[in-house]
């Protein structure tokens, strides 16, 4: 009896019964690889919209526009509503208590959008202030 080089028919069946069955986990590790790798990248853009956001606010004077909306970029844009959590302080300087401001503090509940939906919220507290009027001044 001579014996043939190669695999038989059957042998070829059981080695791709075995290949298959150790790829499935793989497969189910790379589909949750990319879910991770959607999940962060949602994440690292969030992210980049709240920095955006915050510096956007600096501009914003809460006491003088507690509601309001701005663009960011075409396709961005911020929403806030200001409500103070301390009481107006009148008079305020730079370096003296008989300033030309009044100032208050604002907690600012800001919303990121993009194409509609949010990206994201946050709240930050930000200063609010207005000139005194002249005869304010002098009393």
């Amino acid at each position: 009896m001579t014996r043939q080089a190669g695999f038989s028919a059957l042998e070829a069946l059981i080695a791709a019964a075995i290949l298959g069955v150790a790829l499935v986990p793989l497969l189910d590790l790379q589909r949750q690889t990319f879910k991770a790798a959607a999940r962060v990248e949602a994440a690292q853009e969030a992210v980049s919209a709240q920095r955006s956001a915050l510096d956007l606010l600096t501009s914003v004077n809460p006491m003088l526009e507690p509601v309001g909306r701005r663009p960011v970029s075409e396709r961005m844009a911020i929403e806030w509503r200001a409500q103070p959590v301390s009481r107006v302080i009148p008079g305020v300087g730079y370096l003296s208590a008989d300033g030309g401001f009044d100032a208050a503090l604002y907690q600012m509940d800001v919303r990121v959008l993009s194409g509609g939906r949010q990206l994201t919220r946050f709240r930050v507290e930000q200063l609010g202030w207005r000139r005194r009027g002249a005869g304010e001044l002098n009393k």
